[in-house]
C-alpha cells in the first residue's frame, strides 16, 4: 500500500514539475491524459454562463465560447445563414451553431460569423486576437462561410444525415457514415450509442463532444420562454421562478424527451427534459402534467400547467447547473 502511495505521490510531482517547466497550466496537461475535460470547461457551460460571470480561467489558445445570451441577440446574418442552410439542407439552428464553434464567437463587420484564414492566420494569432481588425474582410469571410456551409452539406449527402455531417467533420465521411449504418433510428441518443459501439477510441470522443456540443447549442439557440410573461420571470440562483398565472400551459423550452415526470419531494411535481446529451432541463411545482416518460417533445409544446405556487425552471450539464436565465429570449423577441 506505501508503495502505490509513494507511486501516486512521485507521478503527481512529476505532472507538476512539467507544468511549470513547460509553463502549462495543469488543465492542458489534463487534456493530453483524459479524452474529456471537465463540465464545468465544457463549452455549453460557458455559454450558459451568466453575461456578466467571469470566463472560466482556460490556457493560452483555449475556445472563449460566447454566452447564449449574445448568440441570441446577434441576428445581423440571420438571413444570410438561412439561405445557406435552406441552400445545403441542414437546419438553420444547427448551421449557425456550428458556424458559432468554428469561429470562435468573433463577428465581422457584416455580424456574420468570422472565420479565420488559416493561411493568414497562427492558432497564436487568433488567441491574442493579433491583427483581427485587419483581417475581417467583410467580402472574404462571406466566402468563408459559404464554403463552410457548402462543406457541411457535402457532408451531410455523403453520411445521409446532419448528425452525421457534424460526426464526419471532425472524423472524416467513412468513419461517421460507418458508424451510423449500425444506428438503430434516426435519433440523437441512437446514433451516440452506435458511435460509442462502432467508432474507434482516437476519433470517437472528439467526434461524439463535437456532434453534443453543436446539436445542444442548437437546441438552445432554438429555445422557447416555458410561459407567456417573460418580463415578470425572477432568478432564484441558477434557476428560474416562472411568472405564470392558475392554470396556464407551461411549454418545454427546447426540443427534448421527457425523462420522468412526477413528485419530487419539496420541489413538488416536476418534469425532467433531456436534450442533448447529457444537457436537461426540469420544471418543477407544477399542478398538473401532460406527458409522460419517454415522449419527444419540441420547443415550445405544452408539458402541464402552473398551480397557485409559481413553477421554477433548472437547467443541468451532467449534474452541473447551469445559468437557467441564460434561456431568456433577447428583449426584442419579446
Amino acid at each position: 500500500m506505501r508503495r502505490r502511495r509513494g507511486l501516486l505521490a512521485f507521478f503527481c510531482t512529476a505532472l507538476a514539475c512539467t507544468a511549470a517547466v513547460l509553463q502549462l497550466p495543469v488543465l492542458e496537461l489534463a487534456e493530453i491524459f483524459s479524452a474529456e475535460l471537465p463540465e464545468e470547461y465544457h463549452p455549453l457551460a460557458e455559454a450558459f454562463r451568466s453575461p456578466d460571470a467571469p470566463s472560466a480561467q482556460l490556457g493560452p489558445g483555449a475556445f472563449r465560447q460566447m454566452r447564449l445570451h449574445s448568440l441570441r441577440s446577434q441576428i445581423r446574418a440571420d438571413d444570410e445563414i438561412q439561405k445557406l442552410a435552406s441552400l445545403h439542407q441542414i437546419p438553420f439552428p444547427i448551421l449557425k451553431a456550428h458556424l458559432a464553434q468554428i469561429s470562435r464567437g468573433v463577428f465581422d463587420t457584416q455580424g456574420l460569423f468570422w472565420i479565420p484564414d488559416e493561411k493568414e492566420l497562427t492558432r497564436d494569432e487568433a488567441a491574442e486576437g493579433a491583427g483581427l481588425e485587419a483581417l475581417r474582410d467583410a467580402e472574404g469571410n462571406r466566402k468563408r462561410v459559404s464554403s463552410i456551409a457548402g462543406r457541411l452539406g457535402e457532408l451531410r449527402q455523403q453520411t445521409g444525415s446532419t448528425h452525421g455531417a457534424l460526426l464526419a467533420w471532425k472524423a472524416g465521411p467513412v468513419r461517421a457514415r460507418k458508424a451510423l449504418a449500425h444506428a438503430s433510428q434516426t435519433t440523437l441518443e441512437a446514433d451516440l450509442e452506435s458511435i460509442r459501439r462502432h467508432m474507434s477510441d482516437p476519433f470517437r470522443a472528439e467526434a461524439q463532444r463535437w456532434l453534443c456540443t453543436v446539436v445542444a447549442l442548437a437546441r438552445a439557440l432554438d429555445s422557447r420562454w416555458p410561459v407567456r410573461d417573460v418580463a415578470s420571470c425572477r432568478q432564484e440562483g441558477q434557476a428560474v421562478l416562472l411568472a405564470a398565472a392558475p392554470g396556464e400551459a407551461v411549454m418545454a423550452p427546447m426540443q427534448a424527451e421527457v425523462g420522468w415526470a412526477g413528485l419530487d419531494g419539496a420541489r413538488g411535481l416536476c418534469v425532467e427534459m433531456i436534450h442533448a446529451c447529457d444537457m436537461r432541463s426540469e420544471i418543477c411545482g407544477l399542478e398538473g402534467v401532460s406527458v409522460t416518460s419517454g415522449q419527444r417533445v419540441h420547443a415550445g409544446a405544452p408539458i402541464g400547467r402552473a398551480g397557485r405556487k409559481q413553477p421554477l425552471l433548472f437547467v443541468y450539464l451532467g449534474v452541473l447547473p447551469l445559468d437557467a436565465a441564460s434561456l431568456v429570449p433577447p428583449r426584442e423577441q419579446w
